[in-house]
């Protein structure tokens, strides 16, 4: 049998590692997104419902090995009351007064814009995730890529 190199043991240990522990690590994360998803839904979308999936999967390549979190947000529905406080449209002043939301959701964005969307916001879903896994495990923010 050849010799192998210290590279290549150093690969196969750390495939074997990750192999062992990546795939139990991408459930508890996911575990913990899921919770912190219904959290928000539950908090911020009152009287409305949201589906949502979370799937994991795991890759070794003869490089590296990781792991990737997918998460797959759905259509709001239900109604939801939205207080409308005083403000101007157009440089006129307008009174405050309620509506009734179906199926749609008014979100403040980092930007400060305010948009009214029938699924929960990209960015709302990151900042999900990114704080749910900075604040359970030693990865900073940085760290957290997200793909389109």
């Amino acid at each position: 049998m050849p010799q192998k190199t210290m590279e290549t043991l150093a690969t196969e240990i750390n495939h074997a590692v990750a192999e062992q522990y990546l795939p139990e690590l991408l459930d508890e994360m996911k575990a913990q997104i899921e919770a912190a998803i219904q959290k928000y839904i539950g908090d911020e979308l009152l009287g409305q419902e949201v589906d949502f999936d979370v799937v994991t999967q795991f890759e070794i390549t003869t490089d590296t090995a990781g792991g990737h979190i997918e998460v797959d947000v759905g259509i709001i529905r239900g109604e939801h009351e939205v207080e409308v406080t005083d403000h101007k449209r157009g440089g006129i002043q307008v009174r405050g007064y309620s509506r009734t939301l179906t199926d749609k959701k008014a979100f403040l964005l980092k930007s400060g814009e305010w948009v009214t969307l029938d699924t929960i916001p990209d960015e709302i879903i990151q900042e999900i995730i990114t704080k749910t896994i900075t604040d359970n495990y030693e990865v900073d923010s940085a760290d957290v890529e997200f793909e389109e």
